[in-house]
């Protein structure tokens, strides 16, 4: 896409959520819910992003570990770099730093399928589960057409499972066409990590709940009548709407308060959930990206 037509959606979304906020955010109630977070808080925010910085590199480490070998902190503090960029950019800026922290160590042709293998079998999980979790609150709370929605979603997950069961025939299918030619060695990567299966669901349903144990954390702190149920039902729509901030700078706050106006929450206290939940991330990712640098290279000079 031309950068021009990216700077205008970019600049056009801005303005958009300057107006959108001006008219359905009432500043005072906005600015008050603040008074709510103690020092305590903010500790048990920093305490839970940092676990899960660990959890997401412990993943990683376990999807490129059949190809390199790599020190924990070298994986680290470039999952850390990514997640730096993502504040300002796209949660796409991790699977950039991946694939840059891997690009001295292994062809590049295996390195991007190994980005691309982490990056499906992440979202297929969060997909999954995602399906779970509403059609639970659905029958208990929403009821919005249960019955159909319930056929609708099981038919679209058993057609994923059906699909990454068979995915080495699509991917012979595929391969067919120059345009697809990207992926020749996602079928040798499934093929090598199989005995990685089992740990790859375990870490990705850990992650999973831990981050959206940080949500419910921190959106507890300014609503206190929300349920763990409901944010584990929008925290996995918030995350695969944050790959378009590439595009949409915003679309992460905004998206939060939009579900979560669905539910009948007040967009003032979300709005200052999420805000809080970005200033905590910003705080922790420096600090922690410095120290990682710092135990790689110390634990590097001591293997010479």
């Amino acid at each position: 896409m031309n950068k021009k037509v990216i700077l205008l959606i970019k600049i056009s979304f801005l303005f958009f959520l300057i107006f959108y906020f001006r008219k359905f955010i009432k500043t005072e109630e906005f600015l008050n819910a603040f008074k709510v977070i103690e020092v305590k808080d903010m500790a048990l925010i920093l305490f839970l992003y940092f676990t899960f910085f660990v959890l997401v590199t412990l993943r990683w480490m376990t999807v490129v570990s059949n190809f390199v070998k790599l020190n924990f902190f070298y994986l680290f503090k470039n999952i850390i770099l990514g997640y730096n960029i993502a504040i300002f950019t796209s949660t796409l800026a991790v699977d950039a730093t991946k694939f840059y922290g891997l690009s001295k160590k292994i062809e590049s042709s295996k390195n991007i399928s190994l980005v691309i293998y982490d990056k499906l079998f992440t979202l297929f999980f969060k997909i999954i589960f995602l399906f779970i979790i509403f059609n639970y609150l659905n029958f208990t709370k929403l009821e919005i057409h249960e019955n159909t929605f319930f056929l609708i979603s099981s038919a679209i997950a058993i057609s994923l499972i059906f699909f990454s069961i068979r995915i080495n025939f699509f991917l012979k299918y595929l391969l067919r066409f120059k345009f697809f030619s990207f992926l020749k060695n996602i079928e040798k990567t499934i093929k090598i990590n199989k005995n990685k299966i089992k740990k790859l669901i375990f870490l990705n349903l850990v992650i999973q709940f831990q981050f959206i144990l940080m949500y419910f954390v921190v959106i507890k702190i300014f609503i206190k009548n929300i349920s763990f149920t409901e944010v584990s039902l929008i925290t996995p729509l918030i995350e695969i709407v944050g790959i378009l901030q590439i595009l949409f700078i915003g679309i992460i706050e905004f998206s939060t308060v939009m579900f979560y106006s669905i539910l009948n929450f007040s967009n003032e206290s979300i709005l200052a959930a999420t805000l809080t939940l970005r200033f905590n991330e910003l705080l922790i990712t420096v600090p922690v990206y410095l120290f990682s640098i710092y135990k790689y290279k110390s634990d590097k000079n001591r293997q010479l």
